[in-house]
Order: C-alpha cells, then sequence, then structure tokens
C-alpha cells in the first residue's frame, strides 16, 4: 500500500486500486499522469478512482479485477450518495482515459458521450 503527493491529489495504489483524490480547482494530475494511470489499471489494479471534495467521483476498472470480459473497461460515476451510481462498458481505452481527463476538469461531456445504468 502506498499514498503519493501530486499536486493538491492525493495518489493511493494497493495491489487492486488507485484513488486520485482532487480539489475540484486543482489541475493534478495532468493529462500526461492519468494516461500512465490508466495504462496500470488490469489485474494487479483493479480500479482507477478519481474523486472530488464533495463526494463525487469516476472509476474506471479493466477485465475480470472489474467484473467485465477481457479487453472491456467499466466505466462508472457516482454523484455524491449509493443511489446516484452509474455504470457502463467500453473496450476504447481513450473513452476511459477521456472519462478521467474530462471529469478532472470539470467538463461534463462524458455524461453524454455514454448510455450509464444504475447499480
Amino acid at each position: 500500500m502506498c499514498w503519493t503527493r501530486c499536486g493538491n491529489c492525493e495518489l493511493f495504489t494497493t495491489a487492486q486500486i488507485t484513488v486520485l483524490n482532487i480539489d475540484a480547482h486543482d489541475a493534478a494530475p495532468d493529462a500526461r499522469r492519468l494516461e500512465w494511470i490508466i495504462g496500470q489499471v488490469g489485474k494487479d489494479n483493479g480500479y482507477v478512482i478519481l474523486e472530488r471534495a464533495d463526494g463525487w467521483f469516476v472509476q474506471v476498472g479493466y477485465g475480470d479485477a472489474a467484473g467485465v470480459p477481457a479487453g472491456t473497461y467499466a466505466l462508472e460515476y457516482q454523484e455524491g450518495s449509493i443511489d446516484r451510481h452509474f455504470r457502463c462498458q467500453t473496450t476504447d481505452r481513450e473513452a476511459a482515459l477521456r472519462l478521467l481527463q474530462e471529469f478532472r476538469a470539470g467538463d461534463e461531456r462524458w455524461k453524454r458521450r455514454h448510455l450509464w445504468e444504475p447499480l
């Protein structure tokens, strides 16, 4: 288990999950860092979670570790309470990366880009 500071965010890594906590006004982690992180999601790191201070988060999982077929990303988001938790799937790595980048930037286009189902 390891905690790493990156700007005003915190990156938490275990064998199964990576969590990035960010301040809503913070630009970190940068696009390059997010691209590296999405490349680490898989068997050894089941999910990456990008969380804002208000309790909203997005998460990306991959393959068996995320309960989806091999080669597939599970995209999820939650708007505060657990009854506002949604999920979709994609095989597009760029779509998974774009979800993290847009959420970090406060751009909500990711919500319209996918067909989300409640969990």
